[in-house]
């Protein structure tokens, strides 16, 4: 820039500023080009003042009141010279000098007190130093002077008595007064323990009173010993009595003795922590037992107490021995137990501890669900007595969102279980295993067909999944079977998906108007079945974004609260591939008063986001329903929480408009993952290889491109690609097989809000891999969307967490 601002400096700086015309870079010039201007200095300076040899002259008198002085005044700086103000009680006057020469000053008479210096620099005299110089006692030869002192000890045996192995205490603070209360002087004593007055005038009495000395100690008793050896001073203030000094005398036997008191103190022990499952397999009626057991030091004989939480309330302990237990019992497993306790004469004396649930000890019998599958070699849909069982398929359990749980291969008779499950919700899918495995296209047979639930095939005809399954705690459900047949001859399938209607726009959430049919689909012949897709990522472009239930050329979609992308597919009866129609956006607005909040997670993080309105609170609990975090109207948008362990947690956000008048409510359990539980996609991808997910092999259907850029559903030819690591921070790599190598590939980045945010066109993808730069991104959840040429987009999740 034309201008700098050098911020804070120490030390004298000079500055030079250098340009040239930008491009013009001369890399045989010396400075590659650049011209310099005038050079400017920052100058810092330092003063600093040293009194030295301060000497007194008696004149040649034994009057002290004539006595005069003269000390040594060397001043250290960086700058060019200095002056000084001077003054005493009776004259001012100016000196000057160089840094680094001393000057001698005086003499002066000592009884014109104290000299106060104000020291500047010569060129820059805002930089000056203040400093005050105390004269020295009167040197001539008068009466004889006194002192007092000695010894503050750790009187470690508690008997009043200075022992040779007893330390002495250093930091005490001591004051020196006339009898009179009239305050005299102030002194600490030194590391071993000592202190003295000097140069105390004779003919009169003093005492000294003891402060100051280490929290938790008290003076010992007084006068137990020989006057040179006991404490003097009293145990209530720590003043000593009265000692009169006569000319020259050098009192050192007033001592303070102190002692550090003891202190109670006392520990709770939770132990004998017993699980009982009540002679039933059900964890809910588990209860335990434990014993509380008490210690202490310092203390009296008992102690007393109480313990509480939701379960019980409070139950008062009565006075007990230390080291009887108490024994608390039949507590439900759900709950810890808070536990107080004190001394029963020093409530003050105390401790707290949490009994901790050892959790339930009775074992719930788990859930199983299989069985069957099968070569249905007349289509009926009915597994026959001659049909044989079909191994090596792929089975695969999700829950009924459509996330995988686990998978199995059939055995050699077509069997298949999936075991160990607890009570919920399920589905089963069976992955068709292709033309190769009888040589002929194989096709999901009809499903429920007969009455007998054991012998039929649950799996549907268009993604090989069964109905979502309701499992209760320990039921075995083995009636889940799927048959396939061989697939009809080639289909006669639509060529145009037909065109839907129409886009929308409101404020805030709403109910959209319905998608109607603007064309139907053509080409091909035969009646046409329907699914339809919907993402708030983008167009759909994925069969696992199917709306259930949508076989119709129209679509009502639900009230939606962020912007969503409709399609719709079909496909003549028989066929397996579908063919899209247009996208329909409904579009939910940003910025105004609407409830388009999108919480997500990373390890150890959560992110709220959409926080827009003008009165916002946020509340964050843990599963133990303890508050986290809370925000009112000093949210930040987007909010992010740090530092929380792996677990779940409960999320509620309120907006409200500037009346209070609230028009949106989110409550949304949440599961954080620790920092490692996320392994990064198809990391044993080494040496060039590609893993197995690249081969193509049973892989459910995508959307592949067709007919001039519409695009349809299908399973084989379809790029993979994958990204490492996801979690990621910085960049994240891509990678893909050869379907995509040496095309151009259109790399798109979402937000969790469905805009896009970052793009990169690669004109040609003659590697397998690109590294995607993500350090201008905030963190939170992503879309990563990949194009290849003349292919279907290719959308995974990205989490980006730093």
């Amino acid at each position: 820039g034309e201008s700098y601002d050098p911020g804070y400096i120490t030390q004298t700086t000079w500055y030079v500023r250098m340009v040239r015309v930008a491009g013009c870079a001369d890399e045989t010039a010396e400075n590659e080009g650049w011209k310099a201007s005038n050079c400017v200095i920052k100058k810092v300076v330092n003063i600093h003042a040293e009194i030295g040899s301060i000497a007194c002259f008696d004149e040649g008198t034994s009057t002290p009141g004539d006595d005069k002085w003269t000390f040594n005044l060397l001043v250290t700086g960086s700058g060019s010279g200095w002056n000084a103000d001077v003054s005493n009680s009776a004259w001012n006057w100016t000196i000057n000098g160089n840094y680094g020469t001393p000057t001698l000053e005086g003499p002066l008479f000592i009884s014109h007190g104290l000299v106060a210096l104000d020291i500047r620099d010569n060129d820059a005299p805002q930089c000056h130093l203040s400093q005050v110089i105390q004269p020295p006692p009167p040197c001539s030869q008068g009466e004889a002077k006194a002192s007092l002192g000695d010894f503050v000890w750790n009187d470690l045996d508690l008997d009043g008595k200075q022992d040779q192995n007893e330390p002495g205490v250093p930091g005490v603070t001591v004051k020196l007064f006339k009898c009179d209360g009239t305050f005299m002087n102030e002194k600490t004593t030194n590391a071993s323990g000592y202190y003295l007055f000097t140069d105390l005038a004779p003919g009169m009495a003093y005492k000294v009173a003891f402060s100051g000395i280490p929290a938790g100690f008290e003076f010992t008793q007084p006068n137990a010993a020989i006057e040179a050896l006991d404490s003097d001073a009293n145990p209530a203030d720590g003043t000593t009595a009265c000692y009169f000094l006569a000319p020259g005398d050098n009192e050192t036997r007033v001592d303070a003795g102190i002692f550090e008191t003891p202190s109670c103190n006392i520990s709770i022990s939770i132990e004998n922590i017993v699980c009982s499952n009540n002679g039933t397999p059900a964890p809910g009626d588990d209860t335990y037992s434990f014993d509380i057991v008490v210690t202490g030091n310092n203390t009296s004989g008992t102690w007393t107490g109480s313990y509480d939480n939701a379960f019980y309330g409070a139950y008062f302990i009565p006075p007990t021995p230390y080291g009887t237990a108490v024994t608390v019992g039949g507590v439900p497993v759900a709950y810890d137990i808070n536990v107080y306790a004190n001394d029963s004469e020093n409530t003050e004396c105390k401790d707290y501890k949490l009994a901790e649930s050892p959790g339930a000890c009775s074992v719930e019998p788990k859930g199983k669900i299989g069985d069957y599958v099968w070569f249905d070699q007349n289509g009926d849909g009915i597994q026959g007595e001659e049909e044989p069982g079909m191994g090596d398929v792929f089975v695969f359990l999700e829950d009924c969102d459509g996330n995988t749980l686990d998978f199995t291969l059939t055995d050699a008779t077509g069997m298949y279980m999936f075991g160990n499950l607890d009570a919920g919700e399920y589905t089963v899918q069976f992955a068709n295993p292709g033309e190769e495995y009888f040589g002929f296209p194989l096709a999901v047979t009809t499903p429920n067909a007969g009455i007998n639930d054991e012998e039929d095939s649950d799996a549907d005809q268009f993604f090989g999944k069964s109905p979502c399954i309701t499992l209760a705690q320990g039921e075995i459900n083995l009636t889940i079977d799927a048959g396939f047949k061989a697939s009809p001859p080639p289909c006669d399938n639509v060529t145009n998906g037909g065109t839907i209607g129409y886009d929308e726009s409101n404020c805030g959430s709403y109910d959209p108007a319905p998608i109607v049919n603007v064309n139907l689909p053509s080409g091909g012949a035969g009646d046409i079945e329907y699914v339809w897709l919907a993402s708030t990522a983008g167009c759909p472009d994925n069969i696992n974004q199917a709306i259930p239930n949508s076989n119709a050329p129209e679509y009502n979609p639900p009230t939606i609260n962020q912007t969503t992308w409709y399609i719709r597919c079909s496909r003549r009866v028989g066929c397996t591939t579908f063919v899209e129609s247009n996208c329909v956006i409904k579009e939910v607005q940003s910025g105004c008063e609407e409830c388009n909040v999108v919480i997500s997670t990373c390890p150890n993080k959560i992110f709220i986001e959409g926080l827009t309105g003008p009165n916002v609170i946020v509340q964050v609990f843990d599963s133990g329903w303890s508050e986290v975090f809370s925000c009112l109207n000093n949210c930040a948008n987007p909010s992010v929480i740090t530092g929380l362990p792996a677990g779940n947690y409960y999320v509620k956000v309120y907006m409200a408009d500037a009346q209070w008048n609230y028009y949106c409510i989110v409550e949304q359990w949440v599961s954080v993952p620790g920092v490692n539980l996320m392994a990064p996609e198809h990391s044993d991808i080494t040496n060039g290889e590609k893993p197995d997910a690249f081969k193509m092999e049973n892989a459910a259907p995508v959307i592949s491109a067709r007919n001039g850029g519409e695009k349809q559903l299908t399973a084989p030819g379809t790029p993979e690609f994958a990204m490492h690591p996801n979690p990621a921070s910085r960049t994240v790599t891509l990678e893909w097989d050869g379907a995509a190598t040496g095309q151009k590939i259109l790399v798109n980045l979402y937000n969790s809000l469905g805009q896009l945010v970052k793009t990169q066109k690669l004109d040609d993808a003659s590697s397998s891999e690109y590294k995607l730069d993500l350090a201008d991104l905030r963190d939170g959840q992503y879309i990563v969307q990949l194009i290849p040429e003349g292919k279907a987009p290719i959308m995974k999740k990205l989490a980006v967490c730093r």
